[in-house]
């Protein structure tokens, strides 16, 4: 244990109690799992100068560390919802804390706050965690200074986060007594004329970036002194995800306007109301809460670069370039064909007419040095540097692929494939309903192809060291920890950075300032900016485009490594429930997915699979035939938490499972462990076990068959009640819930009378959707009650673990 000397600690405290006392400094917290909160906190952080603040930065997990809650006066909490309604990792110790019930009702009743909550409404559980805390804040005596608002990440978290940011500076700054009117400036700092009602920012010119650093030098000449840029991290293309995600998703929902949020935030008795994706649009500004004292223009800092009507029509792109990599695959942008209409390259009016409100350029602060008189074994760096993966419960270790087994046949419309492990020696242990982690690498092609498209083919493979950029004007900057100290930049982009997620408008921002057609580079602006955010929806976001797709669209784009490595995420392990249980071999272990396919089209220049799944997918491809490995293939794994989605101690409690599709494959884990438990214990009667399956075809993408047929006939299964939705035939279900409602009497009596636990599991968007609204029918009609009345009842079993989802978009 580190002890320090009495003076030190005193020393820390004069400090600490000095930095409180400041009369520009508020508490800034974040909680994250996959980074995108700690993200969001961080450019707020980086950017509260510009507005004459301080921001005090610490992660919840820092809690009577570095800060005391009860000692503040004013915070701003950004933080996630993860797993069914749970906190992140990082704020478990903070909220257990603060849930405490022998807190008094004025706990806080010198905090002032306002949270931020991120989520997906995809998931039954949207948001709940960022609820959980503005509310028991609230309970606690605390009083929120500014609307608490809840980002959804289901249709672009920009969507809320842009304007919350942007009325969170006067609000901050009125609460702090400070005049709204003045901000620090600095040499890079641009101003503007803000109207009272803060909605038509203007500008008459915008300083672009020094040729010299657009060719790739190193300057400390950048636009740091800018305001918080937009936030997107797509959701992940395969696999469970956290409400947090952390990769792709398909619903480009354009929230709506409803309630005049500028009222809300000018007028101090409406402080409670919180921000949503439904009271914001896109497009939408709030007001400066200022507003309401003074009529006259003002002078403050620009936060945003307006770039001004170009008067550019973008119908005579140029095609996109074509390149060869290593292997002889062309990737070529062949498929994009200009056309005389809006497109991922083509903008029209008015848009295209329009004066551009832009994110902040991003501070640089990377560099890399290179070390040619240097060797480097690749193969004994750690994967990923050594850091941990969020919800990893394990180190990862290197598993053996035993064998992997097509499921489906070859005229299904997906592929599913079953992939069985050799874990005896590596120290994880699981039950049924856990999930592992996969850590997948990039395609290989399209690493190849990023390395000719950037002309580094020449320092690839040399060893290297990303280090800090000298005197960059960036906030807490660091390098990636993900990435090994002393790697080559080939096994770096292979393995570490995530080559696929959609990019933020941050890095489209910055890809502007290294594009050298002038409609290139438009276009680019306008994908980034706030009147382009209906473009940056239905072109990036809803079409999954990839930093590569943008690179073969705008052939004159050509950013240094450098930049791109700053901006570029982590990739990111991918999850997949276990389809196996300990007691059937403790040493070996299965699971089962999809090969996700997305066709080129939409600005994707290519047919390519999804980067996890299409890497097992090579890797095991001379196994698919029922053959045993004569090699050892190596797949890096880890274990994951869960909190609830396992069996009940309690055997004799009835089980209703419900999983369509791949869903299905934790509960063969689980049959398979109610099948050795009934061998171990014939005396006890056990609960029935119910199992609702479907998929489209009953001969050809009906997953485990033979193994679901078999614990129906021995006894495991009570009931089995499948569907299949595009045999056709007449007057049979073709929804999992279409069965339910065909046994509606029954799971009525089994869940309100029995206790019955309901497992989902499966897809989000709809299937899960669409199962909740059966059981809300299911119990109205048992309880002889209304919709309202059964929807109380679905949401007091929720919060008894009584229905139980493992559900992904």
């Amino acid at each position: 244990m580190r002890v320090f000397s009495p003076s030190k600690i005193y020393l820390y405290s004069r400090l600490k109690v000095a930095s409180m006392m400041s009369n520009n400094r508020f508490l800034l917290l974040y909680g994250s799992q996959t980074g995108q909160a700690q993200a969001i906190a961080e450019e707020i952080h980086q950017y509260a100068n510009n507005h004459g603040l301080e921001a005090d930065i610490h992660c919840l997990s820092q809690t009577e560390k570095k800060f005391n809650i009860v000692d503040e006066k004013l915070a701003v909490i950004v933080v996630s919802t993860t797993g069914d309604g749970d906190p992140p990792d990082t704020a478990v110790k903070f909220w257990r804390r603060l849930k405490k019930k022998t807190l008094p009702d004025d706990h806080l009743k010198h905090l002032k706050f306002t949270v931020l909550g991120l989520g997906d409404s995809n998931y039954t559980s949207f948001c709940k965690n960022g609820k959980n805390f503005d509310k028991r804040f609230e309970q606690l005596g605390g009083t929120r200074f500014y609307p608490s608002g809840f980002a959804d990440d289901g249709v672009g978290l920009e969507i809320v986060v842009e304007p919350w940011i942007e009325g969170l500076w006067a609000a901050l700054r009125k609460e702090l007594n400070l005049d709204c009117q003045q901000t620090n400036t600095n040499s890079n700092t641009q101003t503007e004329t803000v109207s009272t009602d803060f909605q038509n920012l203007k500008i008459q010119d915008s300083n672009s970036i020094p040729s010299e650093l657009r060719n790739g030098d190193l300057t400390e000449k950048d636009s740091s002194s800018s305001q918080i840029s937009d936030f997107k991290i797509s959701e992940s293309d395969e696999g469970r995800t956290d409400s947090e995600p952390t990769n792709k998703r398909t619903d480009a929902t354009k929230a709506s306007s409803s309630n005049d949020i500028e009222e809300n935030l000018t007028n101090q008795n409406a402080v409670t109301k919180n921000i949503t994706a439904n009271d914001i649009s896109s497009t939408k500004t709030l007001s400066n809460s200022s507003a309401n004292n003074s009529n006259d223009s003002t002078k403050e800092t620009a936060t945003n670069e307006i770039v001004q009507n170009k008067d550019v029509c973008e119908h005579d792109r140029e095609q996109p370039i074509s390149m060869t990599v290593s292997n002889d695959k062309t990737f070529g942008a062949s498929n994009i064909e200009p056309e005389p209409k809006k497109s991922l390259i083509s903008s029209c009016p008015p848009l295209s007419e329009s004066s551009l409100t832009l994110p902040p350029l991003p501070p640089v602060y990377l560099t890399i040095s290179y070390h040619p008189e240097q060797t480097v074994d690749l193969s004994k760096l750690p994967l990923h540097g050594g850091v941990a993966f969020p919800s990893a419960t394990s180190p990862v270790v290197m598993a053996t692929v035993q064998s992997a087994q097509r499921l489906t046949r070859n005229d299904a419309v997906k592929t599913c494939l079953k992939i069985e492990l050799d874990i005896s020696n590596t120290g994880i242990e699981y039950n049924p309903g856990d999930s592992i982690g996969v850590v997948c690498q990039n395609n290989t092609d399209e690493v190849n192809f990023l390395i000719n498209r950037l002309s580094i083919q020449d320092k690839v493979d040399i060893p290297m060291t990303v280090q800090l950029l000298e005197n960059t004007k960036k906030k807490r900057a660091q390098v990636p920890e993900f990435v090994p100290k002393n790697c080559t930049l080939r096994h770096a982009l292979l393995m570490t950075f995530d080559l696929r997620t959609p990019p933020k408008k941050a890095f489209i921002r910055l890809l502007a300032e290294y594009t050298n057609t002038e409609s290139e580079k438009r276009r680019l602006k306008e994908l980034c900016s706030r009147q382009g955010s209906e473009d940056y929806e239905q072109f990036i976001r809803f079409e999954s485009i990839s930093i590569i797709d943008l690179l073969v669209a705008f052939p004159s784009c050509n950013p240094p490594i450098e930049r791109m490595l700053e901006m570029l995420p982590r990739l990111q392990a991918r999850p997949y429930s276990v389809s196996s249980s300990p007691l059937v071999d403790p040493g070996k272990l299965e699971f089962a997915f999809n090969i996700i396919e997305i066709p080129h089209g939409n600005g994707r220049h290519d047919n390519r699979q999804g980067v996890c799944t299409g890497w097992m997918n090579k890797l095991t491809s001379h196994l698919h035939n029922n053959e045993r490995s004569q090699e050892d293939i190596q797949m890096p794994i880890f274990a994951r938490t869960n909190t609830s989605f396992r069996l009940p101690d309690d055997v004799t409690r009835p089980l209703i499972l419900i999983g369509p599709g791949t869903g299905v494959a934790p509960f063969i884990g689980f049959l398979q462990h109610r099948y050795h438990q009934r061998q171990q214990q014939e005396s006890i009667k056990f609960g029935e076990t119910w199992l609702f399956f479907g998929c489209r075809h009953r001969n050809r993408d009906y997953i485990f068959r033979d193994t679901i047929e078999q614990f129906e006939s021995n006894g495991t299964l009570s009931k089995l009640c499948v569907s299949f939705s595009r045999d056709g035939e007449v007057n049979t279900p073709r929804y999992v819930q279409d069965s339910m409602k065909l046994h509606q009497d029954d799971l009525g009596k089994l869940v309100l009378e029995r206790n019955a636990i309901i497992y989902v599991c499966g897809d989000a968007k709809n299937m899960a959707r669409d199962v909740n609204n059966a059981w809300t029918e299911i119990i109205a009609k048992y309880i002889n009650g209304s919709e309202e009345e059964a929807k109380t009842v679905l949401r007091k079993m929720r919060d008894e673990k009584q229905y139980l989802e493992d559900i992904w978009t």
